[in-house]
């Protein structure tokens, strides 16, 4: 009937709230005679969660962490539900997962606050890591070490991050080139370590160990002061360390000498200063060497030849003397009393001379 077809409309009543809140819902009646009745419920509408969620670059057998980002509203959310898309799940708030397959996975969030939920797909790629790999020219030698390292990484790396080990600043360069230094008396271990790292944020890291030598430190006093040759000149070794082999070069071309501090006469035969380069060579026990220089200045020694022309003859005897070079300071005792300075004395004449030196009773 009719009556029945109206009250059916009424009880299938709906209504639509499109905003959260507690609302007062009243219903009114009337019978037939003219009674009437009325009742109120509350009506909770409640806010559904806004499901999501970011996650990091994934690489392949690496911990892909994923970071909920879901806005709650007033009612918190009880629990979650995560679908990683290879068969596994999770109901951590902030899970994390390893994917042993590269590939792209459909990976579903749903989450509930007791009351409304709400889902969230997002697809998400799995990508290989690179491999880091270098080689170097060296690994090993004396202070200050220069070493080529050449990248061998995989093709899929595109940046790179080298760490020397030294203190030094990183280098971004696909191949590098480091100076390694060792002031220590010991020798110093450098772990080089190289990060590659893809387009995608997937890296993986190798490291090698440089051994840098020491290099010795030579140094040396003596007692040398500039003076006439021959000069006699004690060396003392003043260089720290042990284990070390000491070679002197005395600069005047005499054979070099391997006494720790030896002595060394020096002589200048010529008409000038001469100034020798003294040098002391120290090496370590692993080859490493290193040289230190001092000057020895030596004045040229007091050799001086003079001839008489003529130098015998009958008196009166006048002899000539040719001039004598290389000196500062000339003077002349002829043997007769006379005596004269300055490098060309002039003509002496002999008149008295005994009998045996002419030859004459």
């Amino acid at each position: 009937s009719s009556s029945s077809a109206a009250s059916d409309v009424y009880k299938r009543q709906s209504q639509f709230y499109d905003t959260v809140g507690t609302y007062r819902v009243e219903l009114r009646v009337d019978g037939p005679q003219g009674c009437t009745n009325t009742e109120s419920k509350f009506i909770r509408v409640r806010q559904t969660p806004i499901s999501g969620f970011t996650v990091f670059p994934i690489c392949l057998d690496l911990p892909a962490v994923f970071v909920d980002t879901t806005v709650s509203g007033p009612d918190p959310i009880t629990s979650y539900d995560w679908d990683f898309g290879d068969g596994n799940a999770s109901t951590q708030q902030d899970p994390s997962h390893i994917y042993t397959v590269a590939g792209t996975y459909q990976v579903t969030q749903i989450v509930d606050n007791g009351f409304c939920q709400d889902t969230s797909i997002l697809p998400v790629t799995v990508e290989p890591p690179p491999v880091a790999a270098f080689t170097a020219d060296t690994l090993e030698g004396c202070s200050r070490l220069t070493i080529d390292f050449t990248n061998n990484s995989s093709a899929n790396a595109t940046t790179f991050r080298w760490n020397f080990g030294d203190g030094s600043a990183i280098s971004t360069a696909r191949d590098t080139t480091h100076t390694f230094s060792n002031t220590s008396p010991d020798d110093t271990l450098f772990v080089v370590t190289l990060i590659a790292t893809t387009a995608f944020g997937c890296s993986d890291t190798i490291t090698d160990t440089v051994r840098v030598y020491p290099v010795p430190q030579p140094s040396f006093t003596s007692n040398a002061v500039a003076d006439c040759g021959p000069v006699d000149v004690q060396f003392t070794n003043t260089t720290m360390g042990s284990n070390l082999t000491f070679t002197w070069d005395f600069g005047d071309s005499t054979p070099v000498v391997n006494a720790f501090s030896p002595s060394h006469t020096f002589e200048n035969k010529t008409l000038f200063i001469s100034n020798y380069q003294v040098k002391l060579i120290a090496q370590t026990a692993t080859g490493c060497t290193d040289t230190t220089v001092a000057t020895i200045t030596i004045y040229p020694e007091p050799i001086f030849n003079f001839t008489a022309a003529p130098d015998s003859g009958c008196s009166p005897l006048t002899v000539r003397f040719p001039s004598v070079v290389g000196a500062v300071n000339y003077q002349w005792d002829f043997g007769d009393g006379a005596t004269a300075s300055g490098p060309t004395p002039t003509p002496v004449s002999y008149t008295h001379l005994r009998a045996h030196e002419t030859g004459r009773n």
